[in-house]
């Protein structure tokens, strides 16, 4: 029998996307404790273009699409580190 690693912890999953690179461990982890997790199913929307920006958003685990007018622009995954 083994035992499954432990999971990162939500500072530990921040720290290798590029935009928070630059944070040192007490800035990233007061920021990772005030993250909201938000899980969804597959075709769920996330917002609709036009809607006022008002949150960020940060992919941990899986796929994301992005359409613009009905026309995909871009599309993104991601796997979340164990």
């Amino acid at each position: 029998m083994s035992l499954a690693p432990p999971a990162l912890s939500r500072r530990e999953e921040l720290r290798p996307i590029g935009l928070f690179g630059g944070l040192g461990d007490q800035t990233l982890g007061e920021l990772a404790d005030s993250l909201d997790e938000l899980h969804m199913r597959p075709g769920d929307v996330l917002f609709r273009e036009g809607d006022d920006g008002r949150e960020m958003y940060v992919l941990l685990d899986g796929e994301v699409e992005v359409v613009k007018r009905s026309r995909r622009v871009q599309a993104r995954s991601r796997t979340r580190a164990t």
